[in-house]
């Protein structure tokens, strides 16, 4: 089975190209556990802080 062409430089995914719903679930795991890895150390870095730092997650929410 061939690609669908829309135009010059545009294909559709075929069947054996397209991301399954599977690896697509998968993608959004691994970006979400990178995250909260992320997150994790940003909390941990606020509870080690002594009297006259700034928690570094409340620094930046403050700046937005």
């Amino acid at each position: 089975m061939n690609a669908v062409m829309l135009d010059s430089l545009v294909t559709c995914p075929t069947a054996a190209t397209a991301p399954t719903p599977s690896g697509v679930i998968e993608q959004k795991i691994a970006v979400l556990a990178a995250m909260r890895q992320l997150l994790g150390g940003l909390v941990q870095q606020c509870d080690a802080v002594d009297g006259g730092t700034v928690c570094l997650i409340i620094d930046v929410l403050a700046r937005e």
